[in-house]
């Protein structure tokens, strides 16, 4: 079963590999695309900052306790 929740910190490395796995097909349509971005100090920082962030609000879906 699929659970939609809030992010939280402790996810921020898998939030970056899924962000990865998102977009690893898109450079043939956006050239422009930074594929490392994710994984970079300011990937790190802005889902970091937006989980902390009480106006912000990033939801992930869990199936059977693993981020899908």
């Amino acid at each position: 079963m699929i659970t939609i929740r809030k992010a939280r910190i402790d996810e921020v490395k898998k939030l970056q590999d899924l962000n990865d796995d998102a977009f690893s097909s898109n450079p043939k349509f956006d050239p422009d695309l930074i594929l490392d971005w994710a994984q970079s100090d300011l990937g790190k920082t802005y889902f970091t900052n937006t989980i902390n962030n009480p106006k912000d609000l990033l939801f992930v879906a869990e199936d059977e306790e693993k981020l899908v």
